[in-house]
């Protein structure tokens, strides 16, 4: 049993030993001030501190910009999901889903239409920092529900065509006219 030194302390002295943190320096091996205590002493300490913290883990990251990095990519490996999911939320496809539906609904389309683009029925080729894209949410823009899963191309080419049936209407017939 301990007490703590702190006169304000909340908790009931003497306290069980498992209340104090460690620390080498001092006597006993445990710090002065019980857990609750310290944990109010860092909360206060942090509050007014936040800009010198701000500032310190900044000054970490530049000097660390290599492990950083190496620890983004990793990272990135190891969450295609989450930052899938996070993707489709921040484009604001599915407003109220969270990160995790988002990216399970994206995942429920992809089965329904058998991974390939609803247009074209083919799977996506075109890549990204050497991977290949995910197939690209397709939504009307004036009311922004979700349609379907378009490759890149396709994607494109509702939008070169401002997604007007007239102008698609009048390719067909560009193309049937001059068709061999």
């Amino acid at each position: 049993m301990k007490y703590c030194s702190n006169p304000n302390c909340e908790q009931q002295n003497p306290q069980s030993l498992t209340n104090f943190y460690k620390k080498c320096e001092a006597g006993d091996g445990l710090s002065s001030n019980c857990k609750s205590c310290g944990k109010r002493t860092r909360d206060r300490w942090r509050k007014n501190n936040s800009e010198k913290i701000r500032e310190g883990k900044e000054n970490w990251r530049l000097n660390n910009l290599d492990r950083v990095k190496k620890n983004n990519l990793r990272w990135r490996r190891e969450n295609p999901e989450r930052i899938r999911g996070q993707r489709l939320k921040l484009k604001g496809y599915w407003p109220e889903f969270t990160w995790e539906q988002c990216s399970e609904e994206f995942n429920r389309m992809l089965v329904k239409q058998n991974g390939v683009c609803e247009i074209c029925s083919q799977p996506e080729v075109s890549t990204f920092r050497g991977k290949i894209r995910d197939l690209a949410v397709d939504h009307n823009h004036k009311t922004s529900k979700v349609r379907g899963l378009l490759c890149q191309k396709c994607n494109h080419a509702l939008g070169l065509l401002k997604e007007n049936k007239k102008s698609f209407q009048k390719a067909i017939e560009y193309l049937e006219f001059y068709e061999e």
